[in-house]
């Protein structure tokens, strides 16, 4: 009897890859970060046949790639710390209760706009964000993975890079707490579910930049989401009170809000400048 096979993401999932993280430095309070291990989650097809290959020749920041041959790959589903916000001083100085347990005196990077110079901060972690995605890519050769080929606005192509031993760059990213969950609709849910499930563990065990984001005042804030886009909001943001109330779900604090799988709005700037050791 001739039996057919039915293709089950499931059964791929299953099958994890486990690879050990190299060169993490200490967390915040000089301890050193526990055993974690990124997953392989090579179940995307490749991006391109015949294109999916290249050469790291760089990190350009905590989740953007640029290949030897000039490509520019964003990261698939995850978001690292900026490593220039697009928040200034003077917005900073606004919201300050927001910061009231930060110091303000961090490094601050002018940006010339036109006539008006304003001072920009890179946000908390965004340079060991960067430094362990060097250290984990640069100079190898990854394959990209992704359902369909599409590019940012800034033409950087959206995938998941994967090392040619199985790790998902995405994946060790997230698991260390170098980088946080974002929706994509164009990526299958189950990849999504993964990348989330390896948050929580991040979340739980306080690593990388989640000590910090998870201890300050703001966390402990209710938060708006928007079911559609995923995105949430602080309760007081007007961009929130706009979400469709069908669409509106509420959170208690923030550790709820990223455990539900919802990022931050580029509006919702509770996430702390860059201390003036880099970090």
């Amino acid at each position: 009897m001739k039996v057919t096979q039915r293709f089950c993401p499931a059964l791929l999932l299953a099958g994890l890859l486990l690879a050990p993280v190299q060169g993490l430095s200490a967390q915040p309070g000089g301890q050193q970060p526990q055993a974690a291990r990124a997953s392989g989650t090579t179940f995307l097809p490749p991006v391109l046949p015949g294109q999916a290959k290249g050469t790291v020749a760089r990190a350009m920041d905590g989740d953007t790639l640029r290949l030897a041959d000039g490509r520019m790959v964003r990261l698939a589903c995850i978001d690292a710390p900026d490593l220039v916000s697009s928040y200034s001083r003077d917005v900073i100085e606004k919201n300050r209760r927001d910061f009231r347990e930060l110091n303000l005196r961090t490094e601050a990077r002018p940006q010339s706009q036109g006539r008006e110079k304003t001072s920009r901060f890179g946000q908390f972690y965004s340079v060991r964000s960067r430094k362990a995605l060097a250290e984990a890519a640069a100079k190898k050769r990854v394959v990209l993975h992704a359902g369909t080929l599409k590019r940012d606005r800034q033409k950087r192509i959206i995938a998941d890079a994967v090392l040619e031993h199985g790790r998902s760059l995405s994946a060790h990213l997230v698991m260390n707490g170098l980088a946080y969950v974002v929706f994509d609709r164009d990526f299958p849910p189950e990849y999504q579910e993964v990348l989330l499930k390896l948050q929580r563990r991040a979340m739980r065990a306080r690593r990388g930049f989640w000590d910090r984001i998870l201890g300050m005042e703001a966390a402990k804030r209710t938060y708006t989401g928007d079911r559609e886009t995923k995105l949430f909001y602080a309760s007081s943001d007007v961009r929130g009170l706009k979400v469709k109330p069908r669409m509106r779900v509420y959170f208690g604090n923030l550790l709820d809000a990223f455990n539900a799988g919802f990022a931050p709005a580029r509006s919702t700037d509770f996430w702390p400048p860059s201390a003036s050791g880099g970090k």
